[in-house]
Order: C-alpha cells, then structure tokens, then sequence
C-alpha cells in the first residue's frame, strides 16, 4: 500500500475493485488508476492514465465489430505509435482471412507479419498516417504500444502462432495494454506472465473489464 500513497494523499478516497485472475485494482483520489497483482512472484503496480482510457475504448470499438462464433473471442486492438499518440492500425478478430486474432490483423495491416496478398490490409483500414509517409517497418518505430481488450494469447486450438510469439518478435513493443485476462473457456492462457517474464511493461485496465469481455457474453452464457 505505501507504494499506492504516493500518487494520493488520501487514503479514505481509494475504491477497490475486484478484476479476474486475482488481482486488485485501486482507484486514485488523483484520478490515475493502479492495478497490484495478489501474486507473491509479482507484487508491483499498473499504472494507466487517460490516454490510454482513449485508446482502450477505441480497441472494444473495435471488439464490437466481431461477429460472434462459438468457439473463439471477440477482441480488439489498437497500435499506437507511443511517442507521437498517433494510431497506426486497428484490427479486431478475424477481420482478415486465415482465423486471425485482433493483434495479428494490426501487425498484418502494417506488414510486419503475413506478407501475402490474403493478408493485406483492406482499402477503408483505419491506419491513421500522413499520406506523403510511406508506412514504417516495426524497426523504425522505436516505441510502439499494443492495446488489446483481451490477454494476448499464449497457445491457439487451431496450432497457429500465438499472439505472444508474435510480440516476441516486435521488440518495439515493449508496452502491451490489457483489458481483460482471458477466461479459461478454451485454452489456460499465460500471456501476461510470458511477456512480463521477458521483460515487457503489461499494464491491466480492469476499470473497463466489463465493456472489453461485454462482446462475448454469448460465450459467458453458456460457460
């Protein structure tokens, strides 16, 4: 608690709050809000601000226009170029052919993974760049953040490259911004410990839990 302090002079003013997985999310008097994992291998505090409150409810936008199947979530995923707050690409699940996850459309429309013709982006993709600006490798970006309504996934039913290999291979993002862990409908997913474990910043927003999980209710239904 007394790392919690120093952002608020109050503590009477603190709301907790009670996300997934274990951990505890503290609402500042200040405004900012903190998130303090119950796990004794993790003892450290989330920090978001308002920013990436924005840039969140644009990624469950995103979410919204999935169409729901049985057997898979419904996510959505904003790139941010972190130093200019500019929005490089959007994507939600299987917006593109080939059974894609949110972040692997964003990571396709930029062609940093999947360069054949099935995997380009469409001609209304929201990539918000200057026209007179060819788009940027992931090497000419120095700091880019991910933010998903879900936890990025660790193991896929269908075999295919998780989401988490594929962060590994972006080493310009070093910052990934999570909605919700992931339930245990389908796959036991590990992504947060995974991209924390080799040094990524993973901040959770369980403020927006509920909107970020909202578009699968079909499948919490039914669980």
């Amino acid at each position: 608690m007394a790392l919690a302090l120093q952002f608020s002079a109050s503590v009477r003013q603190m709301r907790w709050l009670k996300p997934l997985h274990g951990d505890s999310v503290v609402l500042l008097n200040t405004g900012t809000a903190v998130t303090m994992s119950e796990s004794a291998a993790d003892q450290k505090l989330d920090i978001f601000d308002d920013a990436d409150v924005k840039f969140m409810r644009l990624a469950i936008l995103e979410a919204q226009k999935c169409e729901p199947v049985e057997k898979a979530y419904n996510v959505g995923a904003v790139l941010v170029d972190q130093h200019r707050q500019r929005v490089l690409a959007c994507g939600y699940s299987r917006e593109l052919p080939g059974n894609t996850h949110a972040e692997e459309c964003c990571f396709m429309k930029l062609g940093w993974i999947g360069s054949d013709a099935s995997t380009q982006a469409p001609a209304d993709s929201p990539i918000l760049q200057s026209p007179s600006q060819p788009a940027k490798s992931a090497r000419d970006l120095a700091s880019v953040v991910l933010y998903t309504t879900m936890e990025p996934c660790s193991t896929r039913l269908s075999g295919k490259r998780s989401c988490c290999d594929h962060l590994l291979s972006l080493p310009n993002i070093q910052r990934v911004v999570i909605g919700a862990r992931e339930p245990d409908n389908f796959v036991m997913c590990e992504g947060l410990r995974i991209l924390r474990e080799v040094g990524r910043t993973v901040i959770l927003m369980p403020t927006l839990q509920d909107e970020c999980l909202a578009p699968n209710k079909h499948l919490f239904a039914k669980s």
